[in-house]
């Protein structure tokens, strides 16, 4: 079972949120992290999943059903908004890649997780994936009316995959998927450090960090970034604590 931020889901969750929510806790491994709508940096993903062995995986979730879409791109879909007015929306898959950029960008200013040698020197030392949950829609849906011909099979996930009261779901199948969403095959040699995963959260949840070791500055240094392995930063436990009061 996974740790989840918050513990439960909110009530203002959508059906459909509410049943990925319940699914990732409990069917992904107990060293994995699901946060659910966390605020990083001025931007609200839908679940952000953190694995030792994965890396960080950002799914965007939608509850919407066939009838609710008149047609989809690689870069927008039109649908039926409130009042069945049409509306416009970025394409989901789309939208979870610009949040993962913009998660990659800040983590990338830590210099523990950046990567020192090799030919992805300067890179994250870890992958960074994404996704989109139709929590309404299954992969029949999906085949019949070529959604995927606009959102890789690779990088979304349908009903039947995600609920497991529908006969087609499977545990070994949500979490092949999950691990791999991702453009570029990257496999972790050796799984992220507690350090590793502080540091990630540190970086993009910077509420959690509780205190810092002072360090003297680096004569000639004009600039010091200041590495989230130097702070400490709540479990998950107090994390979710926290938050509820």
């Amino acid at each position: 079972m996974a740790q989840t931020v918050p513990e439960v889901i909110k009530r203002t969750a959508t059906a459909g949120e509410r049943l990925l929510f319940h699914t990732l806790k409990n069917y992904l491994p107990d060293d994995y992290l699901v946060y659910y709508e966390p605020e990083i940096h001025g931007r609200r993903p839908d679940f952000v999943i953190i694995g030792p062995d994965l890396g960080l995986i950002v799914l965007e979730v939608k509850d919407w059903t066939l009838g609710t879409i008149v047609q989809a791109t690689k870069d927008e879909w039109t649908i039926f908004g409130k009042n069945q007015q049409q509306a416009f929306e970025k394409n989901p898959y789309k939208k979870a890649e610009e949040f993962t950029y913009h998660i990659m960008n800040f983590l990338k200013q830590d210099t523990n997780l950046i990567q020192t040698e090799g030919r992805n020197m300067h890179k994250l030392k870890f992958p960074c994936g994404y996704g989109a949950v139709f929590t309404r829609l299954h992969t029949t849906d999906m085949t019949k009316h070529s959604l995927y011909n606009v959102i890789s099979p690779q990088f979304c996930l349908a009903r039947n995959e995600i609920d497991p009261d529908n006969e087609d779901f499977s545990e070994e199948v949500i979490i092949e998927k999950i691990i791999n969403m991702f453009k570029i095959p990257f496999r972790l040699r050796e799984p992220l450090s507690n350090d590793d995963i502080s540091a990630i959260r540190g970086n993009l949840l910077p509420e959690v960090r509780i205190s810092a070791d002072y360090r003297d500055p680096v004569p000639h240094q004009d600039q010091i970034l200041l590495s989230m392995h130097n702070l400490k930063t709540m479990d998950i436990h107090q994390e979710n604590y926290a938050k509820h009061w």
